[in-house]
């Protein structure tokens, strides 16, 4: 698809003004950012809450510009009142920086923070700035000048967010939107840690927890979030939590941060750009306002009430508590803290230089002959980074650690021997394990305190305790050339890699025990693996590919993150990023973002790679604690319990316990089971399973129950005739399988796992499959309808796989994917892959393969909507119908009756093509403004429907259209495919999907500062010549300005489905106290923004306001072709009779003829004339006409 480009030119009125006098306040104060122009600015409205709610109401709010500059993100923002400092984080530049009120200055505090720095709090009794990193997964502390910084949280981290300081209190409070939302706080030190509200327990308190804020004299915490679109808060003054619920806004999108005075919350939404005000003893008073196309970021309340001090002044305050470095706020009076590099002495006041080989947060390289260590931030160093070499004189092919013992664990090649010594200068080597072989994986469980590690040479896994004693053989059979190794010892899981006749990634219990397969087959070689114990998956690295790729534990998701050019022998992960070295090169990949944050050169070629911090080796407790287990040796933790191992030979005084798996797929033992060896037990089966004995089990001596577990269940479904219908949900996706000779259409959902947002699925009546396509995860996937047997079929160079069909007899899976608009398919086995149809193709959406007659039948949603048929090797194309179709979504055959049937979601129409006869029939309309039927389906004299405004399953007879009722249970939430299956015969069916759209921004930080480098590479690239007028990305170079902006939309709050309208935008040169001199620089910016067609995924209903351009650069003389629906962010595409436009500008691959397509004729328009795409006035030559469908 070709682009189009529109140039805008914008004129931007930049002030300065040097020497503003301090500001007594009070003002709210925030962050905004403009991602249009990558305008940034910290921004100011006068006085208190009422007179801002008042000026609200009266469409009169002027804001401030304390400054501002270009290519900037000003994101967190804080203040000392006393000081006159404001504080700011900037993700962009990667820097803290502060103001001042007094004289302007603007200097930066700390330059090493990663691009998704979001929170900012400070305690000003202290003087202390304290900052959340959520790509690293720390909250730092640092003194005004940023000369003392130090790592106050590290560990149990998940993407940490708003933070707020009580300082009197001595407290740090802080929100995390990780997997499990959560409040936590603890000392202002980082000790005492305590969470106050979790998803995991109240999942309606907390779902995605953004801005913090404190009112001190009432000691309740504030926040707001956008999951729940709430404003939360909780008592801190009280060994009991109550939490309650203070404001609920169904307009909130993305909700950014929260700050108050004495009467009104204020709230930003990072997404409206809505700057809201609202009553705290009346909440139904409210009101919000919006300031052009600036949005608000982080947001703070500047007054002296806001910060009083205590009569008696901080010990940090006198002779800096005296301590050497960092002095720190606490419930007991002050601590004292060290930087970086340095350690605090016994008299818990000194700091001495640390002289750990390892200090804080690295990433550990072993070369060739050395051991070396570089910071894991190297990419946010301001200075050039040098790898610091500790260990010489030895040849570490593998490596490991374990930070409670403060003990490095090599293979030593040189000497064949397994060695550990303690990271403290001065110490020694010292061997465990001598006379090995060959060893190339070394893996640490720093729970029960042993050792694994691979032998190619022996063909085996063995385990030993860290002393090296003990040492067994582990894992013997089936394994050829293990490398790589890895342990999860909380889950419990044991890791390896195998590259020998047979590639493959394992799993196994850490006894050896429940081995399977992850990934297996040709062409694999992973040569590096490495696992995020946070998300549960692995990374390993192929040689053979020359790529990275990821698999989740339990292998239901899978997907390749990056190429290379060389082989990679080492790979480790630290919290979003995960580390890897080839040649002379270690990159810093963010597996979060999908994006290579930064390559550093090194000295020598490293050979292991292994990210060293505390916060990857968690103490939890576990069967191995108390006395070993109650095993003679070795001690192996399971689900199940301890093991226990005996070294091999075997000693006369050990006895070996194995313990028999309590849960198993479809249940689990009873509570009272004693799962040794001679002892029998009972067992439940899951829900909606049910047993197929009644028999008990006898737990045998190598740990195996006498019954095949796998046989114990069964899930408690018919398959004599069934629908399958798949929903999207709010978390999740869910299978549900519908028994369709049940009178009440019973219904199980199918326990598949890590099921996202099913689209397309299909069913194999040979192997009782389920097939499924997964747009979210860009994944074609199958597994038994029990759950078990679960395979990823296709995930490379997929994009959006929207419909799917099985040819059972030939045993194919054919599939559309209106990404790469291609239809492809390929053998069940995974071999043979070959695209069919490509070009002249837009939206293919569902597929069906007739196999009697050897077609195959897709509908196409996109410019020019059609229904096609072509021969199962994609030869002899045709097109059936072409005219009066919207978007033709959902495709059936109906066998019997020789007809094709459709639905369409634009038209909210179910018609049928008679495939004999070669006519079209319409057979049903349906009511409402958006029914959005998906898909449909067959089953004997009736059609089966889904439609996205029912959660129940529609039916209606197939031949007159009549008797259409809602019929089964109310278990949907956006049904998706639907298709009727049997395991005694095959039924062709198939169904739509569409793109899918998220309401939920990612993290604001991440995905502005990805905006403005996009936007600066543009500005260079389009006005090259030109950087000495342009170069503005400076902070430093900024002092405080003082323009005044009116606000472009204020309003109370209103119903939704009217569309705010802009009003203008005003810049008033305003003077600062004191006077100064003020320096005008007019920048003209010509933005270039890539429009590129947008995919729509819904139809505009009835009465939407769309917005019609009317001055399109590629078509001058076109009155209309670019329709902007405001509602969804989507954009369609219309022509008006008399264009000579020619759609094959969209599809270069296979030009087809001119098609000329007037203006619905649903579509009239109306006065209303401006530009609401980009929210900017339009004069006198409108570039928008509004149009409103009838």
């Amino acid at each position: 698809m070709l682009h189009q480009w529109r140039c805008m030119v914008v004129f931007l009125l930049v002030v300065h003004i040097v020497g503003i006098a301090a500001v007594p306040g009070p003002f709210l104060m925030w962050t905004g950012y403009n991602s249009l122009t990558a305008w940034s600015a910290v921004m100011r409205i006068d006085g208190v809450g009422d007179t801002i709610y008042d000026t609200m109401l009266q469409g009169d709010v002027r804001a401030n510009i304390l400054l501002s500059n270009f290519f900037s993100v000003k994101a967190g923002i804080a203040y000392d009142y006393s000081e006159g400092l404001v504080f700011w984080t900037d993700p962009l530049h990667k820097v803290v920086y502060k103001a001042s009120f007094n004289n302007g200055a603007v200097d930066p505090v700390y330059s090493e923070i990663s691009n998704s720095v979001e929170g900012i709090a400070v305690d000003w009794i202290n003087n202390k700035l304290y900052w959340t990193d959520s790509s690293y997964n720390w909250i730092m502390v640092s003194d005004y000048s940023g000369d003392n910084v130090h790592t106050v949280v590290h560990t149990g981290l998940d993407r940490p967010r708003g933070i707020a300081v009580h300082p009197i209190q001595g407290q740090l409070y802080w929100c995390d939107l990780g997997d499990i939302a959560k409040i936590e706080k603890s000392n202002l030190n980082g000790d005492e840690r305590e969470t106050i509200v979790s998803e995991s327990e109240n999942v309606e308190f907390v779902s995605r927890p953004n801005g913090l804020t404190i009112d001190y004299d009432e000691n309740r915490l504030y926040w707001v979030d956008s999951g729940l679109k709430k404003i939360m808060s909780v008592d801190i003054d009280s060994s009991f939590y109550t939490v309650r619920e203070i404001f609920e806004e169904e307009t909130f999108i993305f909700p950014f941060d929260i700050t108050l005075d004495q009467n009104f919350f204020f709230v930003g939404d990072q997404n409206t750009g809505r700057i809201w005000a609202i009553d705290r003893t009346d909440t139904e008073s409210n009101s919000f306002a919006t300031f052009g196309t600036v949005n608000p970021i982080g947001m703070t309340y500047y007054s002296e009430w806001r910060q009083e001090k205590p009569q008696t002044e901080s010990n940090c305050t006198i002779n800096n508590g005296g301590c050497d470095q960092l002095c720190v706020g606490d419930p007991g009076g002050h601590v004292c803290l060290c930087k970086h590099g340095f350690m605090l002495a016994s008299d818990e006041s000194s700091c001495n230089v640390d002289n750990h080989h390892v200090p804080g947060h690295q990433v550990l390289l072993s070369t060739e002959d050395s051991v070396c260590r570089i910071p894991v931030d190297f990419v946010h160093v301001t200075q050039p980074v040098n790898e610091v070499c500790f260990i010489h004189g030895i040849q570490a092919t593998a490596i490991d650690y374990n930070y409670h013992q403060d003990m490095l664990y090599v293979y030593d090649n040189t000497t064949k021997a397994i060695r550990r010594t303690s990271l403290r200068e001065g110490e020694q080597f010292e061997d465990i394990l001598t006379n090995m072989s060959s060893v190339h994986g070394l893996a640490i469980d720093w729970l029960a305190n042993n050792v694994y590690w691979t032998d190619s040479d022996d063909q085996t896994i063995y385990i030993a305790k860290l002393n090296g004693l003990y040492k067994t053989r582990l894992i013997t059979h089936n394994i050829d050339q293990p490398r790589g190794i890895a342990v999860h010892p909380d889950q419990k899981l044991l890791f390896w890699a195998d590259v020998g006749s047979t590639p493959s990634i394992q799993k196994s219990s850490l006894s050896g025990r429940q081995r399977e397969s992850l990934v297996s087959g040709e062409g694999l070689y992973p040569t590096a693996i490495s696992i995020d114990i946070i998300n549960n998956r692995l990374y390993w690295a192929d040689s053979y590919a020359n790529k990275i790729e990821f698999i989740t534990f339990d292998a239901t998701q899978r997907g390749v993150i990056s190429t290379t050019s060389s082989t990679i022998l080492g790979m480790s992960i630290f919290q979003d990023h995960l580390y890897w070295a080839e040649d002379l090169m270690v990159t810093d990949f963010d597996h979060v973002t999908g994006d290579i944050t930064g390559t550093t050169e090194v000295s020598g070629r490293p050979i292991g790679v292994l990210a060293f911090d505390k916060a990857k080796q968690v103490l939890t407790p576990g069967p191995c604690d108390i006395q070993n287990g109650g095993c003679d040796e070795l001690c192996i933790p399971t689900t199940a319990g301890a093991e226990c191992l005996c070294s091999d030979p075997k000693s006369q005084t050990c006895t070996p316990v194995a313990r028999c798996p309590i849960h198993f797929f479809s249940g689990s033992m009873t509570d009272s089971c004693i799962n040794t060896p001679g002892y029998t037990c009972r067992f439940d089966c899951n829900e909606y399973f049910v047993p197929t004995t009644v028999s008990s089990l006898l737990c045998q001596q190598n740990g195996e129950w006498d019954i095949d577990t796998d046989s114990l269940c069964k899930l408690d479904i018919s398959l004599e005739l069934f629908l399958l219908v798949g929903d999207t949900q709010s978390d999740s996706g869910q299978i549900f399988h519908i028994n369709a000779l049940s009178p009440t259409l019973e219904y199980v959902p199918l326990p598949l796992i890590g099921v996202r947002n099913p689209i397309a699925i299909d069913f194999d009546y040979v192997t009782n499959k389920v097939y499924w396509s997964d747009a979210l995860l860009k994944t074609i996937n199958r597994a038994s309808l029990d759950g078990s047997n679960m395979e990823i079929v296709v995930s490379v160079e997929l994009e959006v796989p929207d419909g799917i069909a099985l040819d059972t007899v030939n045993r194919r899976l054919y599939w559309t994917d209106t990404g790469t608009d291609r239809i492809e398919r390929i053998n069940l086995d995974g071999t043979d892959r070959e695209v069919l149809v490509i070009g002249n193709l837009d939206q293919p959406r569902a597929i069906i393969v007739d196999n009697d007659e050897g077609f195959i039948y897709w509908s196409d949603w996109g410019l020019v909507p059609k229904i096609e048929q072509a021969n199962t090797d994609g030869s002899g194309r045709r097109t059936l119908v072409s005219s009066d179709l919207g978007w033709p979504n959902g495709l059936t055959h109906d066998k019997t009756d020789h007809k094709l049937f459709w639905c369409d979601a634009s038209l909210d129409t179910i018609e049928y093509y008679d495939l004999v006869g070669r006519t079209r029939q319409r057979l049903i309309t349906l009511e409402g403004d958006d029914a959005h039927p998906f898909s449909l389906t067959v089953v004997g004299e009736f059609i089966y429907w889904t439609q996205w405004d029912k959660t129940q399953l529609q039916r209606a007879d197939k031949s007159t259209g009549s008797n259409v009722v809602s019929v089964g249970h109310q278990i949907f939430e956006r049904p998706n495919d639907i298709g009727v299956f049997s395991s005694s015969f095959s039924t062709t069916t198939v169904a739509s999907t569409t793109k899918q759209r998220t309401n939920t921004p990612p993290p604001i930080m991440t995905t502005v500062a990805e905006e403005v480098e996009t936007t600066e590479t543009t500005r260079t690239a389009l006005f090259s010549g030109h950087e000495t007028l342009l170069q503005t990305t400076g902070e430093s170079s900024t002092s405080f300005d003082n323009t005044v902006l009116t606000t472009t939309d204020s309003t109370t709050k209103t119903d939704d489905s009217s569309y705010a309208k802009v009003s203008g935008t005003e810049a008033v040169i305003g003077g600062g106290a004191g006077g100064g001199v003020v320096v005008i620089v007019i920048v003209i910016v010509c933005v270039a923004v890539l429009c590129k067609r947008r995919k729509a995924t819904r139809h505009p209903a009835k009465n939407d306001e769309m917005y019609c351009d009317i001055q399109d650069p590629i078509v001058p003389t076109s009155p209309c072709k670019t329709v902007y629906d405001p509602k969804v962010g989507n954009v369609q595409f219309v022509y008006p009779a008399d264009s000579n436009y020619n759609t094959d500008e969209f599809a270069p691959s296979a030009p087809p003829a001119p098609v000329p397509q007037p203006i619905p004729d649903d579509y009239t328009t109306i006065d209303n004339i401006y530009d609401n795409n980009y929210e900017m006035p339009v004069t006198d030559n409108p570039t928008y006409m509004s149009l409103r469908r009838e």
